[in-house]
Order: C-alpha cells, then sequence, then structure tokens
C-alpha cells in the first residue's frame, strides 16, 4: 500500500460515521485508553476516508481511539485521510492496524488473518485481471505470508497456524466460544482445528 499521498488533519468527531467491524468492541479498552490519552494525549491518529458527500467520514481504523475521545469529550480528533486507497486496501489498513497494534486474542488474530488473506488474494486476482485485459503481463506480488509478516512482524509459521485455526474451526462454534478463554488460546483452538464440525459443536 502506497502512503504518499495520505493527508493528516483534524476532523470533528460528529462526521465520523463507524461502520461494520472485524474487531470485537471492547468497553474496558475504551476505558484505559481515557486515561492514557488524558495523560499523554492522542499519539496515534484513527483512519478515516472522506464520503461522497464531502461533508462525513467513515472510520478505517482507530475504533476504540474515537470512542475514548467520544468520551472525554473531544470536538476533533486528529485523523489520517486515506482517500488514496482503494476499498481492498482500505480493509487491509484496519487488518494491519489491529494486527500490530491491538491486544488480539489468538481467536481473533486467526480471524483478522484468514480475513487479510481473503482479501489479499481478492486484490491480487483483481490486478491479474486488470493486467490481462490490458493484454500486459501481470506483476504478482509477493507470497501472502511473506507480505504479511514485514507488515506485521509475525512470522510467517505464526501466521499459516493461525490461519489454519479460523478456517478448520466452524465460524458458529468460533462465535459460541468468542467470549470464553478457549478463544484466546492457541492450544485449545489447534484441539478443535483436528475434530469434524460436527465434534467441535
Amino acid at each position: 500500500m502506497d502512503d504518499t499521498n495520505i493527508i493528516a488533519r483534524k476532523v470533528s468527531l460528529e462526521r465520523v460515521i463507524v461502520g461494520e467491524r472485524l474487531r470485537q468492541f471492547r468497553e474496558s479498552q475504551v476505558d484505559s485508553l481515557i486515561e492514557s490519552i488524558s495523560e499523554i494525549g492522542l499519539l496515534t491518529p484513527i483512519s478515516v476516508h472522506e464520503n461522497p458527500d464531502g461533508e462525513n467520514y467513515t472510520l478505517v481504523a482507530g475504533l476504540h481511539r474515537l470512542e475514548a475521545c467520544r468520551k472525554l469529550g473531544w470536538p476533533e480528533i486528529d485523523a489520517i485521510l486515506v482517500d488514496s486507497l482503494d476499498e481492498y486496501e482500505r480493509i487491509l489498513w484496519e487488518i494491519d492496524e489491529n494486527l500490530m497494534r491491538a491486544e488480539l486474542s489468538e481467536g481473533e488474530r486467526a480471524e483478522h488473518l484468514l480475513r487479510r488473506k481473503q482479501i489479499f488474494e481478492a486484490k491480487r486476482e483483481s490486478t491479474r485481471l486488470s493486467a490481462a485485459n490490458l493484454a500486459a503481463k501481470p506483476q504478482y506480488e509477493r507470497g501472502f505470508a511473506s507480505e504479511t509478516a514485514e507488515r506485521t512482524g509475525l512470522t510467517k509459521r505464526h501466521i499459516n497456524r493461525s490461519i489454519r485455526r479460523a478456517e478448520l474451526v466452524a465460524p458458529d462454534v468460533r462465535d459460541t466460544i468468542r467470549a470464553t478463554p478457549s478463544f484466546r488460546k492457541g492450544v485449545e483452538l489447534d484441539a478443535l482445528a483436528e475434530l469434524s464440525h460436527d465434534d467441535q459443536r
């Protein structure tokens, strides 16, 4: 993702719209951020893209920071505009921020990495088809695990193991255990992944 055209500015908190999020909202994290922001300020801006109406913004990354500043009564917040990124790249931006900065459980990390792989492959296929339409030889990006390891600091082994957990544990099973210790423990997710979906349930 090229960040050469990314712009920083202050935006009104009332103009930031929150859509569907990949990461589960945690009130306790907002409370912790309120204390930190009150003491040292907002160190990392949120990320947004400007809506077609030219008046509002849609949040890309930084939900907990946004909610903390709202609770503090701030009228504006520092934001990075990522309008130069396409839809795929904005989703990858959110995922990468969470993978690098958030305290994710093993289950959440697995889901984020699986979603990142899906978006990565969709974007690569879109690029391949565009190149084919232009009768040009497509230039493929590096492999998913290598590119993700460089962006997140995770090892390729950890990435592949996490994706396996998300792929093999049934979505309804993940939802059932989401609020339990099992969702935070890789060893328990690995044990579930060895079972059929019926046995997992």
